[in-house]
């Protein structure tokens, strides 16, 4: 009996140990597939007071990307990114196919350099004009069963 618990503590330890263990490399891997992973940060807005309490979101106003932009020497680039429908499904029309997105995201062009994506086709300044729009490769076969949307 006295076997069992020590072989039975020992087993447990190591498990824990084991699972600590890949939280921690799992914690220091995050976003470590960025070029620059050191120069990207991400705002939060901590409330504090009776209306809201103490609470964390991960929202910010819009228009704190372009006055960082304005007023801090040390921002280079800054994109907001909002999901659309705040998290529900979009409805989208490509020719003649009407198709329901899950994950999609709108942004400013600035993430392009930001996360440092590569562009197979079209150029990035075409981004800054309203109505343009990037896709993935997958998603663009999808949509038009090509690759050649251009």
């Amino acid at each position: 009996m006295f076997s069992v618990i020590n072989i039975l503590g020992l087993s447990l330890g190591i498990a824990i140990t084991l699972i600590l263990f890949l939280f921690v490399r799992h914690e220091l891997n995050f976003d470590q597939h960025y070029e620059r992973e050191s120069n990207v940060f991400r705002v939060l807005l901590q409330t504090q007071g009776e209306t809201f309490g103490n609470e964390t979101w991960a929202g910010v106003p819009a228009a704190l990307a372009p006055a960082l932009k304005a007023d801090l020497p040390n921002v280079n680039k800054a994109t907001r990114i909002l999901k659309s429908g705040f998290g529900e499904n979009a409805q989208i029309k490509a020719g003649d196919k009407n198709l329901t997105e899950t994950g999609l995201y709108y942004c400013d062009p600035d993430i392009i350099d930001i996360l440092k994506i590569n562009i197979s086709e079209g150029k990035q300044k075409k981004l800054y004009r309203p109505g343009t729009v990037a896709l993935s490769q997958s998603t663009a076969s999808r949509y038009f069963g090509t690759l050649d949307v251009i």
